[in-house]
């Protein structure tokens, strides 16, 4: 593999593989194992931006290939790698051990090559990150495409001046800051060359390396940003308007036009017609916005399965503008309690603004609405939690199969950045994890309690049990409504038995750290809270590597 820019993906923790963790559902409603080999997908626009500009860039999911070779050293992997720049994303904590360490390894075995960092963790700790020996340059804000041209445009000088890259953060004897000064007003500058994109991506040698998630076969989706920034400050998220305007200076959202994404839409339709997830609300630009992309769908007869996502109940509207488009509409309160959602800084609405949506939503004929609690939040109790419950038994009674419940931990940690993380005392926090380090630290436990960097109203040990509890009611409730089938009913219950005996194994040998729990718990991949079928959009899967190369190279032929 080689390239001018190496986009390279670690693992959530480096020795995953030798110190088998039990950290049974912190990954339970994404597409992702606990090792969160999800790259974000800034990868995919950043390679496309840089290969308008005459460079070659290249993804490498390190975290899939440790997945999928077990017993195979790494260092042969990074060794075979010939690049001018190695690009490690730090965007979530969740990845600061196997960042860390996979920074290393590719300096001692590349010790010439510089290493960039970049990501919403590595902005806010960019000063921190700065001091590792095998990080060369952190990139800050929300948009590394530009940042990233301009770095490699300066490594191809006899003496480079940093000074020239925007957003960049490098040492010169001492540790240079160059500030945030690139903060693009709209996202049309980010296009999807498709044809770019799958030929990327479907490279026959080291096919699996560039897939974004390890099931993507079985269960492939496309996710399309209309938006960088928000407009709304939930207070437990790294990504809200307190943080995009505090740490990556962007005082209001960047939209992609309605043009730019029917370009983008009907380039995706011409390869493949896979479900494509609309990340943000589109409510955040407006009705004049939604309005116009969904009567652009449809005339431009675009057949492709969508998720669409919501912050805050539509009008009616949005949901008749909706039918005739093949959609699954998503929507988080985090909490049943309408003062607990207030307490979360949720925008403001009632359940029963709720259940509006959910009206308009099925008489409009979406194919499924999700919603999704969590447990670990400020000011939540065990009562609440039994309200919840309650609550979707009777949603399920009144809606049908269509409406589907998803309940999850606030795991593994509590963002940085967050107005709660940078408020801990005003709500109640207590915050376990303070820097890089603590959170390298904290991936090293195999307990998945003893990896929450945080405690809320609840204690970590509330968190957890209350998450088996709940989680395990939720499916007697499923089962009775007919959204699991007995066999899947039986199924689940033994994967949430055997992630809770684990842990339990656990906690009653802590004084022996060598203790084996792969006798007892699920796999990296077994989907503890929910079932495949119901966290996925239907059936669009690629049968397999053959058969979609096929596919491509007729395509790209045309």
């Amino acid at each position: 593999m080689k390239a001018d820019l190496l986009l390279l993906h670690a693992p959530s923790s480096w020795s995953f593989r030798e110190n088998t963790p039990s950290w049974g559902p912190v990954s339970g409603v994404i597409p992702s194992t606990p090792v969160f080999e999800m790259y974000p997908m800034g990868f995919v626009s950043i390679a496309e931006y840089l290969h308008r500009h005459g460079y070659k860039v290249d993804i490498a999911n390190i975290a899939i290939w440790m997945l999928d070779h077990p017993k195979t050293n790494v260092a042969r992997l990074i060794s075979s790698m010939k690049a001018k720049l190695f690009g490690i994303d730090l965007h979530w904590m969740v990845h600061a051990n196997g960042s860390i360490e996979l920074a290393k390894l590719c300096k001692k075995i590349h010790p010439q090559t510089k290493i960039v960092f970049g990501g919403l963790s590595s902005t806010y700790f960019a000063d921190e990150l700065i001091q590792e020996d095998a990080v060369d340059f952190v990139i800050k804000g929300d948009s590394a495409e530009l940042p990233i041209l301009r770095l490699l445009q300066e490594l191809e000088k006899t003496k480079p001046k940093y000074s020239n890259v925007p957003n960049l953060v490098y040492r010169d004897q001492t540790i240079v800051d160059n500030g945030i000064t690139y903060v693009p007003e709209t996202l049309d500058d980010f296009n999807l060359d498709f044809k770019y994109i799958v030929k990327m991506l479907t490279s026959v040698r080291g096919l699996k390396l560039r897939f974004p998630y390890r099931d993507y076969m079985k269960h492939p989706l496309l996710a399309l940003f209309t938006v960088k920034g928000c407009t709304n400050n939930c207070i437990l998220c790294g990504g809200s308007k307190y943080f995009y305007k505090t740490y990556c200076k962007r005082t209001k959202p960047a939209y992609r036009s309605v043009e730019q994404v029917i370009k983008d839409l009907l380039a995706i339709e011409s390869y493949v017609k896979l479900p494509v997830f609309m990340v943000n609300d589109l409510q955040q630009a407006g009705a004049d916005y939604w309005r116009e992309l969904f009567t652009q769908i449809k005339t431009e007869k675009i057949d492709l399965p969508f998720a669409f996502e919501l912050f805050s109940p539509a009008p009616k509207e949005f949901f008749e503008q909706i039918s005739g488009i093949t959609a699954t509409v998503q929507i988080s309160p985090d909490s049943w309690s309408e003062k607990t959602r207030e307490l979360n800084g949720k925008p403001a609405y009632s359940n029963a603004a709720l259940e509006k949506n959910i009206t308009y939503a099925l008489d409009g004929e979406v194919e499924k609405f999700d919603i999704y609690y969590m447990i670990g939040l400020v000011g939540q109790a065990q009562q609440e939690l039994e309200d919840t419950l309650s609550y979707i038994d009777q949603n399920l009674a009144t809606f049908g199969e269509k409406l589907h419940f998803f309940i999850a931990p606030m795991a593994p940690f509590l963002d940085p950045g967050s107005i709660a993380y940078d408020n801990p005392e005003k709500y109640g926090i207590t915050k376990l994890c303070s820097s890089v380090k603590d959170h390298y630290q904290a991936l090293t436990n195999r307990s998945w309690k003893n990896l929450l960097s945080y405690e809320s109203t609840l204690s970590r040990e509330e968190i957890v049990q209350y998450t088996y509890d709940t989680v395990d009611r939720l499916f007697d409730i499923k089962v009775t409504h007919g959204h699991l089938s007995q066999k899947e009913y039986t199924i689940q219950k033994d994967l949430l038995l055997r992630s809770k005996e684990s842990y339990q194994r656990l906690e009653r040998e802590e004084s022996q750290p060598d203790i084996s729990v792969a006798d007892v718990a699920p796999g990296l991949d077994a989907p503890i809270l929910t079932t495949n079928s119901e966290l996925y959009f239907g059936d669009y899967s690629i049968l397999n590597f053959r058969s979609l190369l096929r596919l491509i190279r007729r395509k790209l032929s045309r």
